[in-house]
C-alpha cells in the first residue's frame, strides 16, 4: 500500500519538529485502517499473520507505530507494536532466524517456502526497534540468530552474490537467477535483495553495542575493537578477544579514558544454560540465562571480564511439516547436513539420536569455502553424520538440510494462537486454536477455560481433542477476564506438556459470523483428512 514511508516521516518529525511530517503520518495512519489496520488490531492482540495484509513490506509500516509511541508517549502504540513483534517471533520466524514464508507471515514457521532476504532485513529492523524499546535480551538473541545463520547464509562465501531465498532445506541460488526479472541492462546482479541484504551486516552497529543512562550494553560477541563515546562525551575502548561463535570463551576488556564508575551489561543468551563469568579472575555467582548480567564498578584500563558460554548441543523440536525432526544448534550456530561433506545424499540421511547429541570434531576439509565449524554425529545405522554451520551449507551448490530426522524426539511445544493473550472476542461460538499438526499424530489435547489464571475455577474442560482447534459455545460473562490453556499428551506413560495461560474477554457488541452456525457439527471437529 506504499505506506512504509510512515516510519521515515516519524524520524524526520522527531529530528525537525516540522508539523507537516506529523500531518502526513496521521493521514497514513487513517488510511492504514483500510489496509492492514495494524495499529488497532495490534492493540487487540490479533496475531500479525491474521491481519489483512501480513506481507513483509508491512513491517516498515509497523515501525511507524513505534514512532508514534516515541512522539506521543501513548501506551496504546507501544502495546500494539510489542504484540505484533511477539506474534511474528512466535509464529513466523524460522529455525534460521529468517522471517516470512512466500514473502509474508502465515503462522507456521515449519512450512517450506521461500524465505526472502528482504523479509529478514525488515524483521531485523523491526527487532532493533523492539530492543531499543524494551531492552529485552531475547530480542538481541533473535538478532544474533538471524545474523549468524540467515544473513551469513544469504551471502555466498565468495562474496559475489546474495540469495533471494535462503531455504531451511534446499539449495542456495543467486538472486540474479531467482529474481532475474528485476535486472536491467548492464546490471544483471542488482535486485531488491542484493542491494538490501548488506543492511543485515550493517545493522550490527545499531544493536551490537548500546547504551542506557550510565550503562553500556554488550549484545554482540565476536572479535571486536571498539572506541565508543556515550554520556557527557565519555570515551571508552571495548575489546573482545575470542573466536566466538566457534569457541565458547570470550575475553572482554573495558578501558575508559580515565577511571570511572559505570555499569556494563552482558547479554547471557537463553541457549547458554550454564554460563561462567569472571571479573579480573574472580568468579561471579548467579549468572541467569536469557537476561543481562550487570557489573557496576569503577572501571580502569586493564579490567578484564571472561565469559564461558555453554556450547552443549541443543535442539529445536519440529512440528507441522517438520514433525519428528530436529534442528541442532551449537551456541548460536544452526547446524546443517551438506552432502558435500558426507558420502551420501540428503534423501539418505539416517536419523540421529536426541539422547546422544555429543559430537566429535570432523576433519576440516581442504577447499575454497571452509566452514566455520564441522562436527560429526553418529547415525542410528552406524554411519557418521557430518554437520556444518548453516551459513556455509550449500556453498558448493549442493543440497542441504537443517531439519534432520531423529529418534527419541520429545513432543513439540504447544503455542496458543487464538484467542491471543488479552484479546477481546465476540460472544457466541469462540474458536480456540493452538499450534500442532492437523494430521492425527497420536497427540491428545485437553482445553481448560477458567475464571482465574491459576486455572483453579474452570468453567469449561474439554478433553480427548485430537486436532489443534476447538469451538466452544459457552455463555461467557461480557467484560470478565477468562483464561485458557492446553495440556498435550503423547501417551499414557509420558508426562503431559502444559502451556501457559492466555486471557481473553467477551464483547457482545462485536459481530460473530459463527453465531448462526452454533449447532453445526462441522464447527466441532475437522474431518479425518484435516479439512
Amino acid at each position: 500500500m506504499n505506506m512504509a514511508v510512515i516510519h521515515v516521516l516519524g524520524r524526520l518529525y522527531r529530528d525537525t519538529g516540522n508539523e507537516r511530517y506529523m500531518q502526513m503520518m496521521r493521514k497514513i495512519e487513517k488510511e492504514m485502517e483500510e489496509a492492514g489496520d495494524y495499529f488497532r488490531l495490534g492493540t487487540r492482540g490479533v496475531d500479525f499473520y491474521k491481519m489483512p495484509r501480513p506481507r513483509w513490506e508491512s513491517l516498515h509500516d509497523i515501525q511507524g507505530i513505534v514512532e508514534f509511541y516515541r512522539i506521543t508517549g501513548n501506551d496504546d502504540y507501544r502495546k500494539s507494536f510489542e504484540n505484533i513483534w511477539r506474534s511474528i517471533d512466535r509464529f513466523d520466524v524460522h529455525n534460521t532466524g529468517g522471517f516470512s514464508t512466500f514473502e509474508q507471515a502465515i503462522g507456521n514457521p515449519y512450512t517450506p517456502g521461500a524465505i526472502e532476504t528482504c523479509c529478514t532485513i525488515a524483521w531485523m529492523a523491526l527487532s532493533i526497534d523492539m530492543l531499543q524499546l524494551t531492552g529485552e535480551s531475547k530480542v538481541a538473541d533473535a538478532l544474533e540468530r538471524a545474523t549468524w545463520n540467515h544473513i551469513l547464509g544469504a551471502q555466498h562465501p565468495s562474496g559475489r552474490w546474495w540469495t533471494y531465498d535462503t531455504p531451511m532445506d534446499g539449495v542456495r541460488r543467486a538472486s540474479a537467477h531467482s529474481i532475474v526479472f528485476q535486472s536491467r541492462e548492464g546490471t544483471p546482479e542488482l535486485n531488491c535483495c542484493s542491494v538490501n541484504a548488506p543492511r543485515g551486516l550493517g545493522m550490527l552497529s545499531e544493536w551490537g553495542f548500546m547504551a542506557e543512562g550510565d550503562a553500556i550494553i554488550i549484545n554482540y560477541y565476536g572479535p571486536v575493537e571498539l572506541d565508543a563515546t556515550f554520556g557527557d562525551n565519555f570515551k571508552v575502548r571495548i575489546t573482545e578477544e575470542t573466536n566466538y561463535p566457534v569457541d565458547e570463551h570470550v575475553v572482554v576488556r573495558i578501558a575508559p579514558e580515565e577511571p570511572s564508575t559505570f555499569a556494563v551489561r552482558f547479554r547471557i543468551p537463553n541457549w547458554s544454560v550454564n554460563t561462567a563469568v569472571r571479573v579480573n579472575g574472580v568468579a561471579s555467582p548467579k549468572v541467569e540465562r536469557g537476561n543481562y548480567f550487570e557489573i557496576r564498578k569503577e572501571w580502569s584500563t586493564g579490567d578484564r571480564v571472561e565469559l564461558d558460554f555453554d556450547f552443549t548441543v541443543h535442539s529445536l523440536i519440529g512440528d507441522e511439516e517438520c514433525l519428528g525432526k530436529i534442528s541442532p544448534y551449537r551456541g548460536p550456530l544452526l547446524l546443517a547436513f551438506d552432502s558435500h561433506f558426507n558420502t551420501y545424499d540428503t534423501h539418505d540421511v539416517p536419523p540421529i539420536d536426541m539422547m546422544n547429541l555429543v559430537p566429535s570434531k570432523a576433519d576440516t576439509p581442504i577447499g575454497q569455502f571452509v566452514p566455520m565449524i564441522l562436527l560429526q554425529f553418529q547415525g542410528t545405522d552406524g554411519r557418521p553424520v557430518v554437520l556444518c554451520d548453516f551459513a556455509t551449507a550449500g556453498a558448493y551448490g549442493t543440497h542441504y538440510l537443517s531439519w534432520l530426522p531423529a529418534i527419541h524426539v520429545p513432543p513439540p511445544s504447544v503455542i496458543l494462537k487464538q484467542p491471543a493473550d488479552h484479546e477481546t472476542v465476540a460472544s457466541g461460538p469462540i474458536r480456540f486454536e493452538w499450534s500442532g499438526s492437523r494430521r492425527d499424530t497420536g497427540r491428545v489435547y485437553t482445553l481448560t477455560i477458567s475464571e482465574d489464571p491459576s486455572m483453579g475455577k474452570p468453567v469449561v474442560e474439554s478433553d480427548g481433542i485430537r486436532q489443534p482447534v476447538r469451538f466452544v459455545n459457552y455463555d461467557f460473562v461480557p467484560g470478565r477476564n477468562y483464561y485458557w490453556r492446553i495440556m498435550s499428551y503423547v501417551s499414557a506413560e509420558a508426562l503431559p506438556l502444559r502451556t501457559e495461560s492466555y486471557s481473553f474477554t467477551v464483547d457482545v457488541s462485536l459481530e460473530n459470523p459463527l453465531r448462526e452456525f452454533a449447532d453445526n457439527p462441522a464447527l466441532v471437529e475437522f474431518r479425518e483428512d484435516g479439512l
